[in-house]
């Protein structure tokens, strides 16, 4: 599968949105995994709760409020084949916007302007994070 998002694409985070409705199967949404120290990235969601997810010879069985994430670029994408299923109140919400125009620069800025007052500004206006790939940006 392609990647959604490339270098230096900015993202649009729905915040809250999981609040009130699930996240469904193919959603691209941003998470704050512990695993990562709490770095946000952006993944696919590719396994429900109470579902078993297998991958080669692996298995995961997701408990209720667990979700498999999964990177589009599986031969580098540090996701949940690497540190687990992520609980639900580990995603931030769904990309909704993903673009390179400045109206994202602006709202990156304003994300960096907030950082701080809200738990959730790292990752509004910002690329998936390098840090979330072994060998960088994308999903």
């Amino acid at each position: 599968m392609a990647p959604v998002l490339k270098a230096g694409e900015l993202v649009v985070v729905e915040e809250g949105a999981y609040a009130s409705a699930a996240p469904r199967r193919g959603d691209v949404v941003a998470a704050r995994p512990a695993a990562l120290g709490g770095r946000a990235c952006v993944k696919r969601v590719a396994g429900l709760p109470h579902e078993r997810v297998r991958v080669g010879e692996r298995e995961w069985r997701l408990e209720e409020g667990q979700f498999f994430l999964l990177g589009d670029r599986a031969e580098d994408s540090l996701d949940s084949r690497a540190f687990g299923p992520v609980p639900r109140e580990e995603l931030l919400g769904p990309v909704r916007k993903i673009g390179t125009g400045s109206i994202f620069h602006r709202i990156r800025l304003l994300a960096t302007m907030m950082r701080g007052r809200d738990s959730g500004a790292a990752a509004r206006g910002r690329a998936a994070s390098p840090l979330c790939n072994e060998s960088g940006p994308g999903m």
